[in-house]
């Protein structure tokens, strides 16, 4: 066929590129003959066409493979549409353009490059190579979202519980105590039951008293979590919470930590060639992404709380930079689009709460739920019933032209004294400058709240303004005010200024001053400074002064105290204090992996008291019982069975080494998080077998999780076979030993190496032909690689 091939360059001829082509070519041509009514001379090109394989580059990037193209006789070069929507080229708009559809060939339909607006087109004849440059508005546009990675699915939890314990023994000139608080929780494959209770004694009486009680399944792939028993409902935007004891079904965004709450934001741009784009946020880099030639979006960008700057580099692959920066707001009250946050309560109300372990009254029954409706509004809707109380509101929060957030609730309801109404509204504006907020709620007088349970307590009114301003390295001033009415009793209005700065090495100053005006008015004035003494020591002094409403001082005190907190680990800590009033008090620490301990001694108004304490945990998992610190976190059980001493670490920190059974327990694991747990190859024997040296922890919340690492000794050896005339068995020769799956290679001189080898073994040899078979003995010495042999392999017939 005279023309279909063009000579090739001695730079392709003989490559893997040019053989790829030549198949592309004779898998087209094969594809076309063999489509429903096609004929011998359907295989060749349209009149006036030649065919060509072409090494394509677009815009910088080449491209995998060399395509079959078509060259007219004017010299226009037309590409398959195949790989055209590869490349992501927006095809152009063919209606009217005469000869801009394209030709049929070979199954697809090649487009004449000219067709796109603004590409142009350069041939290397003798390399037969294709340059092609495009603006990026030839592309498809690249969306990318910054925050697609997937959250690690948790891993079921072992069977296990834990009990937690603070013991405290007080001694004072008026009385002796001893009181003591305890949880007690049991966890499994169907969720975490907890308990917590409270205890104490005097010389008088003895109390027990039950706090909650609750069983929590958590649903992370569903966003929410289930409890059943002792519960706190939710407020919402213009509600109160209520303890009550009954069933709780809600959302729950802490089984998904990595998941963005709050609209993420965005940006855009256009790259003429292959890509990086780096994202910032406030001047810090959050991702960092590539993109291919064409505009590209980036969604959801981790937003912070407030206003600022995103801003994206653009840099090509010869270091050429655009930059693109847009402003944003972020607040927490807003949800992202989409997203729902949602609580059903029911139950009965607790009463008497920390005082009474049974204590419950009348029914409750309450709903929230809140939706991201788009990126500028989160929409709310709550309905709340107790007996004879019914309630029900809506609240909503917008972001206004990216400066603040405006919020707005209103609710009404009927009670046993009538009907009444709230309404509330609200603007806040967090910035790095200037931030300022005001929330205002005004309550009719009949207007009742579940969980309102003091008559005298009932608000009218309640404005809440704040502001501060960053004067930079000059520190951060701010002012607060707040007016509190009640219909049944005195308001109360509270203003504050403060200021704070940053000594450099010299530590803190605060300065504040505040004034409370109720049916008395009291005005307060304090200074504190705070400088470090060291990495965990600091020191503070501070002048308080209290004067009543004739001005008179009421209190004037100065203090000074030194403290070193508890390390991390295990270590001691420290607290002295000095007042010219005439308190004194110190305090000494001690923590281990058991628990923490104190001892307390202080003086006031002439009295002593001494106080002494301790705290810990008791856990079980998987039938493994251990003392740690309070288990408030979950945790696991990393088993390296039949090794000790084995070095573990926790997000590359070492956490301790094995013990006999090959077993640690690994404390304070981040629940619904990847815990990155690795053990020390160098603490293992040369003979260990293992798949991998790092494993990923990831437990529900309160809950513990076994860590297995698949080690075991490879009971291997290297063998010498023989054939019956004492010649070595062929090398290539496969060996496979009874019971075993995986057969090994024969290396020269008849070598070869064996593993998972049982005290007596039999072992099949064939190469071309021939099969042979032996028997031996594999006996542990100690020796990691033992040399076996040589053994007589004797030929089996078939």
């Amino acid at each position: 066929m005279p023309g279909l091939f063009p000579p090739m360059s001695s730079s392709i001829r003989g490559s893997r590129r040019a053989l790829v082509a030549i198949a592309m070519m004779i898998s087209a041509l094969t594809r076309a003959a063999e489509m429903p009514g096609a004929d011998a001379r359907s295989v060749a090109p349209p009149p006036g066409y030649v065919v060509a394989i072409l090494a394509v580059t677009v815009n910088s990037e080449a491209q995998d493979e060399p395509v079959l193209a078509l060259r007219d006789d004017a010299g226009r070069v037309l590409l398959p549409l195949a790989d055209l929507t590869r490349w992501r080229m927006r095809l152009p708009a063919m209606a009217g353009a005469a000869g801009v559809a394209g030709v049929a060939y070979a199954g697809d339909r090649y487009i004449p490059l000219e067709a796109f607006p603004g590409v142009s087109v350069k041939i290397d004849e003798r390399a037969q190579a294709l340059t092609i440059d495009a603006p990026p508005s030839a592309f498809a546009s690249t969306a990318i979202d910054a925050l697609a990675l997937a959250g690690p699915i948790p891993q079921r939890s072992a069977t296990g519980g834990f009990l937690n314990y603070t013991l405290l023994a007080t001694r004072s000139d008026e009385v002796n105590a001893a009181s003591g608080s305890f949880e007690v929780g049991a966890f499994g494959r169907f969720g975490t039951a907890t308990s917590t209770a409270v205890a104490s004694r005097t010389a008088e009486s003895t109390t027990f008293t039950r706090l909650d009680s609750t069983w929590t399944y958590a649903m992370p792939e569903r966003l929410s979590t289930l409890r059943a028993g002792d519960a706190v409902s939710r407020g919402g935007a213009w509600g109160s919470a209520v303890r009550f004891g009954g069933v709780q079904f809600a959302t729950d965004f802490a089984t998904q930590p990595n998941l963005v709450l709050t609209a993420g934001q965005f940006a855009s741009g256009q790259a003429t060639v292959p890509s990086t784009v780096d994202v910032f946020i406030n001047n810090a880099l959050v991702t960092q992404q590539s993109v291919k030639p064409g505009p590209f979006s980036i969604t959801n960008i981790p937003p912070i709380t407030g206003s600022g700057n995103v801003t994206l580099i653009v840099r090509d692959e010869l270091g050429r930079e655009q930059i693109i920066s847009r402003p944003f707001y972020a607040s927490p009250t807003l949800l992202r689009p989409g997203l729902s946050d949602f609580s059903v309560d029911l139950g009965l109300v607790r009463e008497n709460y920390g005082i009474s372990s049974n204590d419950y009254g009348s029914w409750i029954a309450a709903g929230t739920y809140r939706r991201g409706l788009n990126e500028r509004v989160t929409a709310e809707v709550r309905a709340e019933a107790l007996a004879g109380l019914t309630n029900a509101g809506a609240a909503a929060s917008m972001l206004v032209e990216d400066f603040g957030v405006f919020s707005t609730s209103l609710a009404g309801g009927h009670n046993p004294i009538g009907n009444g109404a709230r309404f509330s509204i609200g603007f806040d504006r967090q910035a790095i400058g200037l931030s300022f907020g005001v929330q205002a709620s005004f309550l009719t007088p009949r207007f009742r709240l579940a969980g309102d349970v003091n008559p005298q307590a009932i608000r009218a009114r309640e404005v809440v303004a704040t502001a501060d301003y960053s004067l930079g390295r000059m520190g951060t001033v701010a002012v607060a005010y707040v007016d509190r009415a009640f219909h049944n009793q005195p308001s109360t209005q509270v203003t504050s200024l403060g200021y704070t700065v940053s000594l450099d090495r010299w530590g803190y100053l605060a300065v504040s001053a505040s004034r409370v005006k109720s049916v008395d008015v009291t005005t307060m004035a304090n200074v504190l400074w705070t400088f470090s003494l060291g990495p965990s020591t600091s020191a503070a002094a501070s002048l308080a002064r209290v004067r009543g409403g004739d001005g008179s001082v009421s209190r004037d005190e100065r203090t000074l105290s030194v403290q070193r907190n508890l390390p991390p680990g295990e270590g001691w800590g420290y607290r002295v204090l000095l007042s010219d009033e005439g308190s004194q008090q110190g305090q000494l620490n001690y923590q281990n992996r058991y628990g923490t301990y104190s001892a307390e001694i202080a003086r006031s108004g002439g009295q002593m008291g001494e106080r002494i304490s301790a705290s810990g945990g008791l856990g079980v998992i998987s039938g493994r019982t251990f003392l740690s610190r309070s288990i408030n976190d979950s945790f696991g059980l990393v088993r390296v069975p039949g090794y000790s001493e084995v070095r573990i670490y926790a997000q590359n920190r070492e956490i301790g080494r094995t013990d006999a059974n090959g077993e640690l327990i690994v404390p304070r694991l981040l629940p619904y998080q990847r815990n990155r747990l690795s053990i020390d190859q160098s603490d293992l024997p040369l003979d260990a077998e293992f798949d991998g040296l790092t494993n990923d922890a990831v437990p529900y919340g309160r809950s513990g999780v076994v860590v297995d690492f698949a080690i075991k000794p490879a009971h291997s050896a290297l063998v010498r076979i023989v054939q019956p005339d004492g010649q070595p068995v062929p090398a290539g020769a496969q060996v496979r030993v009874a019971g075993r799956d995986q057969a090994s290679p024969v290396a020269l001189d008849g070598q070869a190496y064996l593993t998972d080898l049982s005290a007596r073994n039999r072992a099949v040899v064939t190469w071309t032909q021939r099969t042979c078979e032996f028997d031996f003995e594999f006996l542990q010495n100690g020796d990691p690689q033992p040399r076996l042999g040589p053994f007589v392999c004797t030929e089996v017939r078939r």
